[in-house]
């Protein structure tokens, strides 16, 4: 790392199977911290085989999560960001501890977070966090949801009154292994409209074989961007993806297939109680989506979401994170 700049650790957790969208917001973290002059570089506990994936970030390999490990690192004078919902209480004192200052991401209130800077990315943002220090402070709600610069957009408000392309996208592995059954079924019920899958993670998949279906396969961020970009709407996982497709403006009917993605949906519904949600994680009705599916269809509710929600992020939520955890007075936004 380069000499007389300041030094951020990003420390995160991911595989194949678990851990993108925590990797992509440490992702625009990274990017941040790099425009705003700092050195980067993030720890990963775990291991991803597609390393395309991360566009030339440092990162390096380490077993962070233990403290023998985690204690060979140089920390002092050192500013660190923790990512994770694997963690022990005992590392994040430990960083807490050692380094100069720290940023711990939580969605959940997972833990009674030690001294330093608590970061819930939400719309809203939890409240009643508990932290030890004088100088603790909590950064929360929509000017602090993390986004990657390659989805920040000016035009937020195309409204567009048909539905011809839709985005199909579940996350960096499809946990619950809906994806299929959900383009077979919609596919095959609206032949009128292009389905466009994202397929991520060297995921091997038997493609259906429609003239109304495209894939795409491991997707850097500027052309999952730009895919996102020119389609009409998108049916996505609740994870990070969703804030993605609202920076860019893109509307979409959002399906919950994990527990941890409960507050992003109680979060946008405090914007848009109106909101249709599909949940997945106990049972999968095909007709159900579809039937919701030809309900987010009507322009009326697509008026309705795009004024209650496609202005909340603006796209800095990274900058803004990183200027606090740096002190920066001068705080400049992405260009």
């Amino acid at each position: 790392m380069s000499q007389g700049k300041k030094t951020i650790y990003i420390f995160t957790e991911a595989s194949d199977q678990i851990g993108y969208g925590h990797l992509t917001r440490c992702f625009a973290l990274y990017d941040a911290a790099k425009f705003l002059g700092a050195n980067c570089k993030i720890m990963l506990e775990g291991h991803v085989h597609n390393e395309m994936f991360f566009e030339n970030r440092e990162i390096e390999y380490c077993h962070w999560q233990e403290e023998t490990c985690l204690s060979e690192i140089y920390l002092k004078n050192c500013y660190c960001i923790i990512d994770s919902y694997l963690a022990d209480k005992e590392i994040y004192d430990f960083v807490s501890q050692n380094a100069k200052r720290c940023v711990f991401i939580d969605d959940f209130k997972r833990l009674n977070y030690p001294n330093g800077i608590l970061l819930n990315p939400l719309l809203l943002g939890e409240t009643g966090y508990q932290l030890s220090g004088d100088d603790s402070i909590v950064l929360k709600g929509e000017q602090y949801v993390i986004t990657r610069a390659e989805f920040r957009s000016e035009e937020r408000n195309r409204f567009l009154t048909t539905i011809q392309r839709v985005l199909i996208l579940f996350g960096g592995t499809d946990a619950l292994g809906v994806r299929e059954s959900v383009v077979q079924h919609l596919s095959t019920k609206y032949p009128e409209i292009i389905f466009h899958v994202v397929i991520g993670n060297q995921q091997s998949i038997q493609e259906i074989e429609k003239e109304n279906i495209r894939y795409y396969y491991e997707l850097q961020a500027r052309e999952l961007s730009t895919l996102m970009d020119s389609v009409d709407f998108a049916i996505t996982a609740m994870g990070q993806t969703i804030f993605e497709l609202l920076s860019l403006g893109v509307p979409f009917l959002p399906i919950q297939v994990a527990d941890n993605q409960e507050n992003n949906k109680l979060s946008l519904k405090q914007y848009f109680p109106e909101l249709l949600v599909y949940d997945a994680r106990n049972k999968l009705d095909l007709e159900r989506i579809a039937q919701l599916f030809g309900l987010v269809r009507e322009e009326g509710y697509r008026k309705k979401f795009t004024k209650q929600l496609l202005n909340l992020i603006d796209g800095c939520g990274a900058n803004r994170v990183i200027s606090i955890l740096l002190d920066e007075k001068n705080r400049r936004e992405y260009e």
